[in-house]
């Protein structure tokens, strides 16, 4: 990586709810680019009641999500689509990822994975990332969910490009520092 950093993730639990701050400081001599985020996982159910496909994603207000579009190796292909929700959410099914993870934006900044079978729930807020991954191993029956909130995407399939000139990454001038943060209740 050719930046100098110092990467700071501090941890604070209050409650029932885990605050994920990240602090990256930039210690170099010239602005650093970066992309970050997260990578959660929940088993699901999340207790012993119900089955994986009783349980949805509820976004936190009225949203219209796109998907981005990755090549079979996971790169971004520039293409997006209109990713429709049911009643503002996501009905988890394991074929959903048959095609790998499901990449969203311009979505709500929360999202809940809930169920109607139990009183159980956990709630992703994340204000400051502009993407949310969604994922398990494909073609499984995988007995878990992955909700990812990203600052930025992976590279576009087949463009090589300087990284200050690549679309969504993070940069913090000489001697700053970029914090961000996000939680799970």
């Amino acid at each position: 990586y050719p930046f100098d950093f110092v990467y700071e993730i501090e941890y604070r639990l209050q409650d029932n709810e885990l605050d994920i701050i990240y602090r990256i400081r930039n210690t170099g001599d010239r602005r650093m680019y970066f992309g970050i985020g997260g990578h959660p996982g929940f088993q699901v159910p999340l207790d012993e009641d119900g089955a994986f496909e009783d349980y949805e994603l509820k976004f936190e207000g009225a949203c219209s999500p796109e998907q981005i579009i990755f090549s079979e190796d996971c790169f971004v292909t520039g293409a997006v689509k209109s990713f429709p929700l049911e009643e503002n959410g996501i009905r988890l099914r394991h074929g959903l990822f048959d095609h790998d993870a499901i990449v969203l934006k311009h979505m709500a900044d929360a999202v809940t994975l809930t169920s109607g079978q139990s009183g159980r729930y956990v709630k992703i807020r994340y204000p400051q990332m502009k993407y949310l991954g969604i994922w398990h191993t494909p073609r499984s029956e995988a007995p878990y969910v992955c909700i990812e909130p990203w600052s930025s995407l992976p590279s576009r399939q087949g463009i090589i490009e300087d990284l200050e000139k690549q679309e969504d990454l993070v940069s913090v001038e000489e001697n700053g520092v970029y914090c961000n943060q996000w939680s799970i209740s």
